[in-house]
């Protein structure tokens, strides 16, 4: 958590998300969602049309940056052949994993709690009522019941679920480290397959509700 990359990578997020808050602040001055719950305006529920739209976009490219590139640069500068005559592969491999994992998670789930840390300073900490009908968590969104009943241990299963999410982001550049030896591509393909995973399912789903 000290190198370079993950601060750089972590400090973007953050400032992704300090710049939503700050618009939704901007709303909240001008007399817009006065009253809407912080709950409803959150980052884990709430998209919105802002900047917060951009941390999901970039974020497989973020997560990636903090270590993923490790691998691929121990392996073209022959590093790597330093440290596995000193241990097994399997266990050099391993301990990336688990570095890498852990500091992709650490930036999703960091964006996620301050972006609320931030909102909740001029938003309301009110209850969403399911019957308002203001909230985007429909019925069968991810633990829609426990959201309505108890939010911020909704909170906290998403944060952990967003953790979880943004080191399996970074696992995808840590095994595409392991085939190509250039740290760009382990860096900016798992961007590029989340990319055309949206655009392909936005697709299915367009032409689904069409027909």
């Amino acid at each position: 958590i000290r190198s370079k990359s993950f601060l750089l990578s972590i400090g973007i997020a953050l400032f992704i998300v300090a710049a939503d808050a700050h618009t939704l602040y901007e709303y909240f001055k001008d007399g817009y969602d006065v009253h809407t719950s912080v709950f409803i305006k959150w980052i884990g529920v709430y998209r919105g049309f802002d900047e917060a739209i951009y941390l999901f976009v970039l974020l497989p490219l973020i997560t990636s940056f903090a270590y993923s590139w490790t691998v691929c640069y121990d392996r073209s500068s022959g590093y790597i052949t330093q440290v596995i005559s000193r241990t097994n592969r399997k266990k050099y491999f391993l301990a990336k994993y688990i570095v890498s994992f852990i500091s992709g998670g650490i930036i999703f789930a960091a964006s996620v709690i301050f972006h609320f840390l931030l909102i909740s300073m001029f938003l309301p900490a009110q209850y969403p009522v399911a019957a308002v009908g203001t909230s985007f968590v429909s019925p069968f969104s991810f633990c829609s019941e426990l959201y309505y009943s108890s939010p911020y241990i909704f909170l906290l299963v998403w944060t952990v679920t967003a953790f979880l999410w943004g080191g399996a982001m970074v696992c995808i550049a840590i095994g595409i480290g392991m085939i190509t030896k250039r740290y760009s591509i382990s860096v900016i393909l798992p961007f590029l397959i989340f990319t055309v995973q949206r655009i392909i399912s936005d697709f299915i789903t367009l032409r689904y509700s069409i027909l």
